[in-house]
């Protein structure tokens, strides 16, 4: 049987991860939107103020700028047109794993708060019926 101590630090390196992957796509999340998308419309918009000369310059800007953004969020690659950026892969491939940990940490402190040796236990006792509920339906959208 775990102890308490055991589990604190257990749950404490948990929240540590989980933390860390947050910070990661708050990152990612804020380069895309102040560095790619707010630069590239700016820039876009800039261009259209300038006044393309007919439908076809305008449907090139609008092209170079989807491009350019793609490029910018590690999409596509830079040196080959439309072919799949390495980056793209990695982050994909951190974004499958935070989504992973993530729902399996749901699941692991649903466990651990409803066994019998953590029921009268202050860490979980305010959300103790709505745990329960939630491990009952299999419905863990609703704990807060």
């Amino acid at each position: 049987m775990i102890s308490s101590d055991e589990f604190k630090d257990c749950l404490h390196q948990s929240y540590i991860v989980g933390h860390e992957m947050m910070h990661f796509v708050e990152q990612l999340q804020n380069y895309i939107h102040f560095e790619v998308l707010e630069s590239n419309w700016h820039d876009y918009s800039n261009l259209l103020d300038k006044g393309p000369s007919d439908l076809d310059e305008l449907i090139l800007l609008h092209d170079k700028y989807l491009i350019n953004m793609q490029q910018k969020s590690l999409l596509i690659s830079v040196q080959t047109d439309f072919e799949s950026s390495p980056a793209y892969s990695h982050i994909l491939e951190i974004l499958h794993s935070v989504n992973s940990y993530c729902s399996v940490e749901v699941v692991q402190n649903l466990n651990l708060a409803n066994s019998a040796h953590f029921r009268s236990g202050p860490t979980f006792a305010g959300h103790r019926g709505t745990l329960r509920s939630a491990e009952r339906t299999g419905n863990t959208d609703s704990i807060s």
